[in-house]
């Protein structure tokens, strides 16, 4: 469903796509320039690159917010890797 794209050859950015491969390979992405406002409950990791304005549950995966995502609500995960932009509890 989701093309794989390419990413900055920035460490950081490299080692989350590396974190998401090798955990499956289904995912949910908020890509660059997408805005997306609403609550999301995953079984799957997610990679936010984007604005998102909403809470988060991933109670058994990862959520990963890149240097160009912002989140505006709440972040529930197993685990969270954040280089990006948190505004809420996380």
């Amino acid at each position: 469903m989701f093309k794989k794209r390419e990413i900055e050859s920035t460490e950081n950015k490299q080692s989350t796509e590396n974190n998401l491969e090798n955990k499956s390979d289904k995912k949910t992405i908020i890509c660059f320039e997408t805005c997306f406002n609403g609550d999301i409950v995953s079984d799957t990791d997610i990679l936010i690159d984007g604005k998102y304005i909403g809470n988060i549950l991933c109670k058994e995966n990862t959520v990963i917010v890149t240097r160009t995502g912002i989140v505006t609500g709440s972040i529930l995960a197993k685990k969270s890797i954040i280089d990006g932009k948190i505004y809420g509890p996380c």
